[in-house]
Parts: structure tokens; sequence; C-alpha cells
């Protein structure tokens, strides 16, 4: 997929997925970007996350340098949990080593999700 100067281009994706594409799951990294350095705002977080919950795929939020932030530098809150396409991966891989990671899978009453 292609980027725009806010992340990941959702009116691109949005076209794929009307095409019948569907991502399985959708991997992204919202804060710090490698190689770009992007922090994806809130607002496209909250319109990936509705694409999600429409076209029925899941989100891989790869985090791990939202606490790495300087001073001022504005990061909005990650993904929602309260979808439950949406799952948060912390890698400590950059700090403890490599293949050490943690999630947060969102779950709804009666969800099968691990």
């Amino acid at each position: 997929m292609p980027l725009t100067a806010e992340g990941l281009d959702l009116d691109a994706l949005e076209d794929r997925l009307e095409a019948g594409a569907r991502p399985k799951p959708l991997y992204t990294v919202p804060d710090f970007h490698n190689p770009t350095g992007l922090i994806t705002p809130a607002l496209r977080r909250e319109r990936l996350t509705a694409l999600a919950e429409h076209y029925g795929f899941v989100i891989v939020s790869d985090n791990a340098y939202a606490g790495l932030a300087f001073p001022g530098v504005q990061v909005p809150e990650d993904y929602p949990t309260d979808s439950e396409l949406v799952v948060r991966v912390r890698t400590f891989s950059k700090i403890l080593g490599p293949g050490r990671a943690w999630a947060i899978w969102s779950r709804r009453a009666g969800s099968s999700a691990p």
C-alpha cells in the first residue's frame, strides 16, 4: 500500500477493499514508522478501524516506538481495543532481544479471539 504524508493511503486501501481485496491481517506501525518516521493521526486510526469493521479484516498495530517520543511531540492513542478486529503488539525486540513481544486482543462477549 502506498503512503501519504499522514501514513497509510486509506483512499487507495478503500479502493482495493471495494474491489474485493481483504488483508489477513493489515499490519501497521502507527508511531514513528520506519523508515518514514510518520505518526498516524488519530482520525486516520479511527477511519482505518471503521474500514476494518466494515470489510471484516484484522488490524495488527505494532507500536513498539510509542513511548519514544521527544518531549512536546504529540502521539495519539493507539488503535482502539473496543473493536474485536484490533490487535496491539508491543515489541520488546529492540530492547531485550529478538522474538520478545506482547499483545492485547480485544474480547467482546462471546468472542472466540485468543
